[in-house]
């Protein structure tokens, strides 16, 4: 959430209630999660082990940046209420940039663990033509953080323009987190003859997660590249479908990476 709506949430007494409970509903479920899926990927062996220990990962990473931005949001929330001023304690935002830049960072190596995911579960951990190119626009995105041009946070809500560096450290993000998402649907669509039906269900379900993540995809862009032009009502909605999205997805991952993976018996050699 690279917008005004930051500040906006974090200063208007009528929406905070509603923000806070959506926050700890969404870390109370994916904390757990993320943990179960980290510590049962150890249950399992070989490249299953390998794939699953990254996807744990990814989203390990994900709620630690969405918590850094939550506890960046309560801080201001709370620096804003206890003084007697009923305006925007402005001095008090140097800590929203701060939330931002750490959900926006783990969320890029969210995208390049399934880079990395994709090459243990489907490449035998070998780094492919494309895979390379991915991890060439990831590191692109990486630099595109430490513009000293970047905008993180738009100060005056009643600006209508559009926040450029978001734009320019966005495309990358786009290219290779979708690029990624299409190419695991893709490699996961090969179903051999030698799959159990276990198998091709983990198969099934690991698809349904990048369609999530393609929806998740279509939710940030409305919030990158077209919220100077839609209220920030709606810049909410999108924040929230785009944040369920992630939530399915995660889901989606831990049953068809492990929780099924689990219940397929060791092949005897």
């Amino acid at each position: 959430m690279e917008q005004s709506i930051f500040v906006e949430y974090a200063t208007a007494p009528k929406v905070h209630i509603s923000a806070i409970i959506f926050y700890v509903v969404y870390l109370g479920i994916m904390w757990p999660l993320a943990i179960i899926m980290y510590t049962k990927s150890g249950l399992l062996l070989g490249v299953n082990r390998l794939a699953g220990r990254r996807l744990s990962i990814a989203n390990v990473l994900l709620v630690s940046g969405d918590t850094a931005m939550f506890l960046c949001w309560l801080i201001i929330y709370f620096n804003f209420f206890s003084s007697n001023s009923m305006e925007p304690a402005y001095e008090n935002l140097s800590v929203a940039p701060i939330g931002i830049f750490s959900t926006s960072m783990t969320m890029s190596l969210y995208y390049f663990y399934l880079v990395l995911f994709q090459k243990a579960k489907f490449n035998n951990d070998k780094w492919s033509t494309l895979t390379i190119l991915l991890l060439i626009f990831f590191l692109i995105r990486i630099i595109l953080h430490y513009n000293p041009l970047n905008i993180w946070i738009n100060m005056d809500p009643s600006r209508q323009d559009p926040n450029y560096t978001a734009w320019l450290r966005n495309v990358p993000l786009f290219i290779y987190g979708l690029g990624i998402v299409i190419f695991i649907m893709f490699e996961s669509k090969k179903e051999h003859q030698t799959q159990t039906e276990q198998e091709k269900k983990s198969q099934r379900q690991l698809r349904i997660a990048m369609i999530f993540l393609v929806f998740s995809f279509l939710f940030y862009a409305v919030d990158i590249f077209f919220s100077h032009k839609i209220g920030s009502r709606y810049i909410w909605m999108t924040y929230t479908f785009k944040t369920i999205a992630y939530i399915l997805a995660a889901w989606y991952m831990y049953k068809s990476q492990i929780a099924n993976l689990l219940k397929i018996p060791v092949r005897s050699s």
